[in-house]
């Protein structure tokens, strides 16, 4: 079994390591180490990359006995019991760091509020997903998103540390955690300062505000249940800077303000209608 470094540490990026074993897949050399800081592809969060000495990391899994396998893009070779230096890329790490931990928030606030529990859960490239059993009419879900997506950001804006736990199923079942947690040895639990404790072996944040901004891109029926879309962080950043270019440049193409831009559009497309009108 490999001792996982990132359940004591999610911003620990530099580390050591002795390899424990390597073989060739394909054109890709696999190592297993006994000690590791990526975070292996699971719980709808996918994994770290980085590097193991010169060779670049580009996927991660763990094992059923708990090795946690890396999988480099070359077939350089590596000898068991040989020390590596392992990298992990950040940019990537803080990214997941915020997406995850700002579904622990979110979800909870959809929880407190409506009742709402998360059954499903996955950072995709564009967007992160929660699958939600909110049931209700439209126009109430987009209330009830509206509302949830506003407590998220208080509990951001409010900077609330975060502990990570390890407890026996015993006392896990003492603590009030928004879900069940089905592992039988130990339990790793994320409290988030007077808000929220859940099970996860993910990587998390230290505080809230690491998080940076949560939001709400959309929403869906799926599964019979709500699916929410959201961003957090550099990814709601980069997401803004997309939204106000693209709204800016339709302002332009109308010479008004942005504030004015959707009124404008829809003038135009008014007009169109009615000269399709005349020409039939």
């Amino acid at each position: 079994m490999t001792v996982k470094l990132y359940w004591e540490d999610s911003h620990l990026t530099r580390f050591s390591a002795r390899v424990t074993e390597a073989w060739l897949e394909g054109s890709h050399r696999i190592i297993a180490l006994d000690q590791s800081a990526f975070y292996p592809t699971g719980g709808g969060q996918p994994c770290d990359t980085g590097s193991i000495n010169a060779a670049r990391v580009i996927d991660v899994e763990i094992a059923g006995d708990g090795r946690i396998l890396h999988r480099l893009d070359s077939d350089v070779s590596f000898d068991a019991g040989e020390e590596v230096t392992c990298e992990i890329d950040w940019s990537r790490r803080r990214e997941m760091i915020q997406q995850h931990t700002g579904q622990h928030i979110l979800s909870q606030a959809f929880f407190r509020l409506f009742g709402a529990e998360t059954k499903g859960f996955r950072i995709t490239d564009r967007a992160t997903e929660i699958d939600l059993t909110l049931e209700a009419q439209p126009g109430e879900i987009e209330s009830a998103v509206a509302r949830a997506e506003e407590l998220a950001n208080d509990v951001v804006f409010d900077n609330r540390e975060i502990r990570s736990h390890k407890v026996t199923p015993t006392e896990a079942a003492s603590l009030p955690l928004r879900k069940e947690s089905f592992i039988t040895d130990c339990v790793r639990v994320i409290e988030i300062a007077d808000y929220d404790w859940s099970p996860c072996g993910g990587t998390h944040a230290e505080r809230t505000g690491e998080v940076g901004l949560i939001a709400v891109r959309g929403w869906e029926r799926a599964k019979k249940m709500t699916r929410v879309h959201f961003l957090c962080g550099m990814r709601a950043l980069k997401d803004y800077r997309e939204a106000n270019r693209s709204a800016d440049a339709i302002a332009r193409k109308f010479t008004v303000g942005r504030e004015e831009a959707e009124s404008s559009v829809a003038r135009l497309l008014d007009e169109n209608k009615r000269l399709s009108r005349r020409s039939r």
